[in-house]
């Protein structure tokens, strides 16, 4: 379903993103692990290497994605508490935001009135990116009925197994989606490699 870019990243400018990819930290540990799973490192090489992003969503309000991306090399924007904070890195879509080095700008979106369901992060994210890159192709991963927010605003959206959680209303929600064979950073893995 998608094509890592023959191009070097070194030759192409961030206007040249043609894909992007949205995970939840939890696909890139096994369930009590504090260090990456040996198996994503391959795979988040190749799309780092590739410069696509991985904006990593965290279901809390640590910033466990910013030691993720220290791991691999990388700095992206990711979001965190389920999705409502977004994290940029200054300069990251150039000079429009003050600040420099290690320095984000953090953006909370909540609901205006009593059961109004608030703006989500990764669309305002996803905007952003569209902005630069009007075609670009989207890829995101869910694992439990909490990723269903990051599944419904990507263009290819992608099942990891988890026996121990029941995903079949996940699976109802999305039909289409590409269901992996393998589970958490194994299933990962192999929809990346794959290309889907």
């Amino acid at each position: 379903m998608f094509e890592l870019p023959t191009e070097p990243a070194q030759h192409r400018t961030r206007s040249h993103w043609s894909i992007l990819v949205v995970t939840p930290v939890t696909v890139f540990r096994d369930r009590a692990a504090t260090e990456l799973h040996p198996t994503v490192r391959r795979p988040a090489q190749l799309l780092t290497d590739a410069d696509i992003p991985i904006i990593f969503v965290a279901s809390s309000v640590i910033r466990e994605p910013e030691h993720i991306q220290r791991e691999l090399g990388i700095v992206h924007p990711y979001l965190s508490d389920g999705g409502t904070t977004l994290h940029i890195p200054y300069g990251y879509f150039g000079d429009r935001y003050a600040g420099a080095g290690t320095d984000w700008e953090m953006m909370t979106f909540v609901a205006r009135g009593f059961g109004v369901e608030p703006p989500s992060g990764l669309q305002f994210l996803l905007q952003t990116y569209r902005i630069h890159r009007p075609d670009i192709v989207t890829v995101g991963f869910g694992v439990t009925s909490s990723d269903r927010f990051v599944l419904e605003h990507v263009d290819v959206p992608v099942i990891v197994r988890n026996r121990n959680i029941g995903q079949k209303q996940l699976q109802t929600w999305f039909p289409d989606a590409f269901v992996t064979h393998f589970e958490g950073p194994l299933g990962w893995g192999e929809a990346i490699l794959g290309g889907l």
